[in-house]
């Protein structure tokens, strides 16, 4: 395999891809394929198998994305096709008033590997500073 990391890292790295999240400072442009409207969404929590994003208004399961991630301190944004697995609404409380937003859960369909190598260093150095 071309994929070749060290195994003590890359086991770690492996488990980050499956299992943890992390909040992250970092833009997200979504666009609702085949034709949609770019649009910004807030970004929750992320992973490198997939994101949470918050907006506005619930997309059906099995929606695909076009995904642009900006990473802190990484020129290129991280581009990725993604699918929607569930929309849940939420309440945001604060100082003028309570405003409902959905949680969208979303599943990397397609990512190129340094993209995703890209994200897993992110979720990894992100744990390790908090």
């Amino acid at each position: 395999s071309s994929r070749h990391r060290p195994m003590e890292r890359g086991a770690d790295m492996e488990e980050l891809r499956r299992f943890v999240r992390v909040a992250g400072p970092a833009g997200v442009t979504y666009t609702v394929l085949p034709s949609g409207t770019s649009r910004q969404a807030a970004l929750k929590n992320l992973s490198a198998g997939g994101l949470c994003l918050t907006m506005d208004k619930p997309l059906a399961a099995g929606t695909q994305l076009q995904i642009a991630v900006s990473l802190p301190g990484r020129g290129e944004p991280v581009n990725a096709i993604g699918e929607t697995l569930w929309s849940q609404e939420t309440q945001m409380i604060s100082s003028s008033g309570r405003r409902t937003s959905v949680d969208v859960g979303v599943r990397f369909a397609e990512i190129a590997p340094q993209d995703q190598e890209a994200l897993a260093e992110f979720v990894f150095l992100t744990l390790h500073t908090v």
